[in-house]
């Protein structure tokens, strides 16, 4: 069954080595978004220490930059310092309603953004991954716990490599 967040709600991974990213991962959800919102973000997981170091997903709305009531879905991905890339994809209130998939794959020179199993975003990475040490958050992000996720999260997974296409669009 999946998991409910109704914006102030968050689940708790413990720290492992096994889920802080190497040089190569991938991360995959499928969501509902429910709800609206303006000018926020709201994460769906995140790993990370305070960006730019590790990884997290995001569902963001800006109407300056996505265009009028638009939402994007974001993957982020840290280098530290200020290094970072953002692969995203702008959705239409009317692409967003109803289950998605989610996938973001890096394979340490590239982050690639998955929907519904077909890529539609990649950007190169310049630098090194960033490893966080600390807890993987659902629904929340570590460095802004205001950023908490409304909606449906199920079938969270993580892989210590970077998943085929084919892999992808297989889950």
């Amino acid at each position: 069954a999946a998991y409910e967040f109704d914006g102030g709600d968050l689940i708790t991974v413990e720290d492992s080595p096994d889920l802080r990213g190497t040089t190569a991962f991938t991360v995959s959800a499928w969501i509902e978004v429910q709800g609206t919102w303006t000018y926020d973000a709201r994460c769906v997981f995140a790993r990370e220490s305070g960006l730019p170091n590790g990884f997290a997903m995001y569902v963001d709305q800006n109407d300056e930059v996505f265009g009028q009531g638009n939402y994007a879905i974001k993957f982020v991905v840290g280098g530290g310092g200020t290094t970072t890339t953002e692969p995203m994809k702008v959705l239409t209130p009317e692409d967003l309603p109803g289950w998605k998939h989610i996938a973001g794959v890096f394979d340490g020179a590239t982050a690639k953004l998955y929907l519904d199993g077909v890529e539609v975003a990649s950007e190169p990475f310049a630098g090194t991954f960033a490893q966080t040490i600390g807890p993987m958050l659902i629904g929340s992000a570590n460095h802004r716990p205001d950023k908490k996720f409304t909606g449906k999260i199920d079938e969270l997974k993580y892989f210590e490599r970077a998943l085929s296409a084919a892999e992808v669009q297989g889950l």
